[in-house]
Order: structure tokens, then sequence, then C-alpha cells
């Protein structure tokens, strides 16, 4: 059987997504991978101030991927597979500035 990589989702899906994949799917799955980005770029709060401030909440998204790798024994954990500053094209005058 092959080897799974995955499964790249969006912010949103950690925890609706990548855990229950992970738990779920953990016999085929070697790497998890998670998408990061600031905000998104529809958001009226996706500003240059937000996106050159730190995000105190990312920590805890590298934990809870941490956790679900190690707790299903994905033997090569995770990594962030793509990452921005906004989704959803960007925030225009911030990510293209």
């Amino acid at each position: 059987m092959a080897s799974l990589i995955g499964p790249a989702t969006n912010p949103s899906g950690l925890q609706t997504y990548l855990v229950p994949f992970a738990k779920d799917e953990a016999a085929q799955v070697v790497l998890l991978t998670h998408h990061y980005y600031r905000g998104s770029g529809g958001s009226a709060d996706s500003t240059m101030a937000k996106l050159l401030s730190p995000n105190p909440g990312f920590a805890n998204v590298l934990h809870q991927l941490a956790d679900a790798s190690t707790t299903n024994h994905i033997a090569d954990r995770y990594r962030m597979a793509e990452t921005n500053s906004f989704s959803s094209h960007g925030a225009a005058g911030v990510s293209n500035a």
C-alpha cells in the first residue's frame, strides 16, 4: 500500500479535518501537511499592521500539528505545506505592497 502525505488543510480545517484524518489514516500517512495564512484577504482586519505583528495563535497551531503527528505516530511528523500573507487572493494594498 502507498504512503500518503496530506491533507494540506486550510487554517479552518485543522480540527475539523486534519486531526480526524491523522487518526483515521495513521497507518498510511507518513507526513501531515497544513496551510498557514495570517488571515482572510476579504476581511476588513487584513491590514499591514496585522500582517507585520506576531500571531499569538500560531504557536497553538504548531502544538496541535505536533500533537496530531505524535499521538498518531506519523513517521515524518508535519510541515507547513503552504504559507502566505492573506488567503482569498490576498488583501489589496497589503499582500501586493
